[in-house]
């Protein structure tokens, strides 16, 4: 079995390892202040670090606390004091090293929402966990921004008494913002949300957040991201870069193999790091992108709910689920995954180049009433396993519910057919279904868009609305000049009876419609073989089929 993402080279390569990593690297720092003037103190106590004082904003509703050091190791617990009228505590990590949790972070005293910012990076061993009251965020982001203009900088000085108002905004001023790894169990509240937001994020633990939303976000340098209110589409647009005042200091960002070779020494992350700078999935062995804006996830993602289930964003770049669980069902209503962007009135949200669900990946937005699906790649997207839905379909993708099921939208650039019942390049291996009376089955074939049924409950493969016919050899699946374009042998991964098939299909209904016909015979490959035994009894010469795709006569050279 072959993954591959066809950007820049990225691959997922199932390769043979066994045995534990070990890397050389320094373990988790203690927590220590800054001094910087923001007053954080930190009292031991036992195995936690008490974290009081700070600096409030103007109107008392927001508390700020500088780190010199923020690290955890296993037992230990960073408890931040609040009170009832905090509604949030925004901390930065000054020192330049990444933060390595591998304890428990938690709040007492209030009800106050956690953003914690390092643009080092982030790596939360297994052992790292959440006791927090409300919505918790973590960033490698180097600044945060309030909805009256203001920010809370990672670097230098800040005007605290000026930072009223909500948490809006994160500038990711660096061209390489740093990297997040979740290997913890974290666990939020009843409709509490969790985000992680940095230049990739890689998240191998379990996530828990019922009826709330988890948010996985890989974001591209020198932009800017805002955090929408809720009851929008989308909460998360992508801006131009802010106008920093001011010069940075000098910092150098983390990626996945520097942080977990820094970080990563006796912590079980799921991850393994290469000499050769490959990071490779332990359990898998499948190599995962090291290159920014990707986001990776092979553990659980859970918003579902006893109610009305939540919602699961993961963005990126390069988004992949392998071997995931994306669960946003609810017992009264379904909640919203979406995967690799949104397509209809998302903002600047970036869509996804590649997007990779491999064979024992699982998506669920059932419930009683109807959950939604939202898939957008503006390459490729790939569903390569399957597992039974409530209504014991063989399905892919399924918002089946009790009493009806909810909407999947999958958006593609077009230009290469999108094939149900074969994930190995574009389409599902399996079902696409919102319940018994509106499925997809294999083996099915759209070189353009499609929708099926009727809204809360249809079915959209859509191409993308702007996608055109670009004829420059150089800028073919946005390739460039320098890189390798690599060919599959797509037998090697899939039945070839059932390639053929899909082939035949394909090219069987293009000529119908141009040729105004219906009712052709699908031939099968034995039917194709049968033909060509015939020719090589009645000529003595072996011929073969060969299938073709058409392009324009006047491509130009680069």
């Amino acid at each position: 079995m072959h993954y591959s993402l066809f950007h820049k080279g990225c691959t997922f390569l199932v390769v043979l390892l066994t045995g534990n990593f070990s890397v050389s690297s320094t373990y988790a720092q203690p927590i220590t202040p800054a001094a910087d003037g923001t007053g954080t103190i930190i009292t031991p106590a036992g195995n936690r670090f008490d974290i009081q004082g700070g600096s409030f904003s103007g109107d008392g509703a927001n508390l700020f606390h500088s780190f010199g050091q923020f690290g955890l190791d296993s037992g230990q617990i960073a408890n931040f004091l609040s009170n009832p009228q905090i509604q949030n505590i925004l901390g930065r990590v000054v020192g330049g090293d990444p933060s390595i949790i591998n304890g428990l972070i938690q709040i007492t005293g209030g009800s106050s929402n956690l953003l914690l910012m390092n643009p080092a990076g982030w790596l939360l061993g297994s052992e790292a966990q959440l006791n927090v009251p409300a919505a918790f965020t973590l960033t490698t982001a180097t600044g945060i921004g309030f909805d009256n203009g203001n920010w809370f900088n990672a670097f230098g000085t800040n005007d605290y008494q000026s930072l009223i108002g909500i948490p809006s905004q994160f500038a990711f001023d660096l061209a390489q913002p740093g990297s997040i790894i979740n290997a913890g169990n974290l666990e939020m509240l009843e409709g509490q949300n969790l985000t992680l937001l940095g230049g990739s994020v890689v998240s191998t633990g379990q996530i828990t957040a019922p009826g709330g939303t988890i948010t996985i976000a890989a974001v591209p340098g020198k932009n800017r991201v805002r955090i929408s209110q809720p009851g929008h589409l989308l909460s998360l647009e992508i801006e131009a870069p802010r106008t920093v005042d001011g010069q940075l200091l000098p910092f150098t960002s983390r990626d996945l193999p520097d942080l977990l070779t820094v970080g990563a020494q006796g912590l079980n992350t799921g991850l393994t790091a290469n000499p050769d700078g490959t990071v490779q999935l332990t359990d898998s062995g499948i190599t995962i992108p090291t290159d920014a804006e990707s986001a990776i996830t092979s553990g659980s993602l859970d918003a579902s709910s006893s109610t009305i289930g939540g919602n699961v964003n993961v963005l990126g770049s390069l988004v992949g689920l392998v071997g995931a669980t994306v669960n946003a069902s609810g017992t009264n209503g379904g909640g919203t995954v979406r995967i690799g962007g949104y397509y209809q009135g998302g903002g600047n949200v970036p869509n996804a180049l590649r997007t990779l669900v491999s064979d024992d990946t699982v998506i669920k937005a059932d419930a009683l009433l109807n959950g939604n699906v939202n898939i957008t790649t503006n390459e490729f997207f790939g569903a390569t396993g399957t597992f039974s839905d409530r209504n014991e379909i063989t399905a892919s993708i399924s918002t089946a519910g009790g009493a009806g099921g909810g909407s999947i939208t999958i958006l593609h650039e077009g230009g290469f057919p999108f094939i149900v019942g074969n994930g190995s390049i574009n389409g599902t291996a399996g079902t696409i279904t919102t319940g018994t009376d509106n499925s997809i089955l294999p083996t099915q074939s759209f070189s353009e868009s499609f929708t099926q049924g009727t809204p809360p409950s249809d079915i959209q493969i859509l191409t993308q609305d702007n996608a055109t016919q670009d004829d420059s050899l150089d800028s073919v699946d946005n390739c460039p000049p320098n890189c390798t374009v690599q060919l599959e042998n797509l037998a090697a991964n899939d039945s070839l009876p059932e390639l053929v098939v899909e082939l035949e299909e394909l090219f069987t209904r293009e000529f119908e419609e141009y040729l105004g016909r219906s009712g052709t015979y699908i031939k099968t490959l034995e039917d194709a073989q049968e033909e060509l035994r015939v020719i090589e009894e009645q000529t003595g010469v072996r011929s073969a089929f060969i299938y073709a795709f058409f392009l324009p006569s006047d491509i130009s050279l680069p």
